[in-house]
This record gives structure tokens, C-alpha cells and sequence, in this order.
């Protein structure tokens, strides 16, 4: 049996099941509307002349976004890292230099202050 909307213009007081088929028809209408508002809310479109940008759409961006952010996070991160292990390079190679300088300069020191006292 397939439901046909009845005409509006065939009204018969009293008939039982001529209201049961609109109320049936009425309540498929709405469901049929249902789905198609919340289609138009989740994956964007126009509904009743109003655009929408949807739910999926944006929460996709966003997810992108945030992907990209944590990229970049994870990038400089790196650079950091690498900046760090630069300093340290370069501080360890500064000790060594003014360990030898001082070394050095110590032993000069010593042997011109006994050159000087001998003489």
C-alpha cells in the first residue's frame, strides 16, 4: 500500500482513517524535514533560504588548524633543540680554550717571575 498525501480539498468529517493517513503524512513530512535540517547543519547548505556552514566542515578546519599548530610546535622544537646543542657545543669549547689559555698563562707567569727573582 502506498501513501498518497489525500487532497486538501476532500475533507469527510468523521472518516477515521482519511485523518490517520494525514497524520501519518504529516508525521513522514516532519521526519523528511528533520533530515533535511540536520543535513544542512552537519554538511553545510542552505535550509529555508538561510546559508549554513555545517558542523563537519568547521570542526575539519579546525582540526587542520590544529594539526598545522602542532607542526610548527614541533618544528621550532627542533630548532631549539638544535640551538641548544649548538651552545652547549660551543660553551664546552670556550672552557676548553680559556682552560688552556689560563694554563698557558699561568706558566708564562711563573717563568718570568722566576727569570726576574734569579736575576
Amino acid at each position: 500500500m502506498a501513501l498518497i498525501r489525500p487532497d486538501q480539498s476532500l475533507q469527510v468529517e468523521g472518516s477515521q482513517e482519511l485523518s490517520l493517513h494525514q497524520q501519518i503524512l504529516g508525521e513522514l513530512g516532519d521526519i523528511k524535514e528533520s533530515q533535511t535540517f540536520m543535513r544542512v547543519m552537519l554538511l553545510g547548505g542552505v535550509y529555508r533560504e538561510v546559508p549554513h556552514e555545517g558542523k563537519l566542515p568547521l570542526l575539519d578546519a579546525t582540526i587542520k588548524l590544529q594539526a598545522a599548530t602542532i607542526e610548527l610546535a614541533e618544528k621550532r622544537i627542533k630548532v631549539l633543540e638544535d640551538d641548544k646543542l649548538e651552545r652547549d657545543s660551543a660553551l664546552r669549547t670556550t672552557r676548553w680554550v680559556c682552560g688552556i689559555l689560563a694554563t698557558v698563562g699561568a706558566t708564562l707567569a711563573s717563568l718570568i717571575v722566576n727569570l726576574v727573582l734569579k736575576h
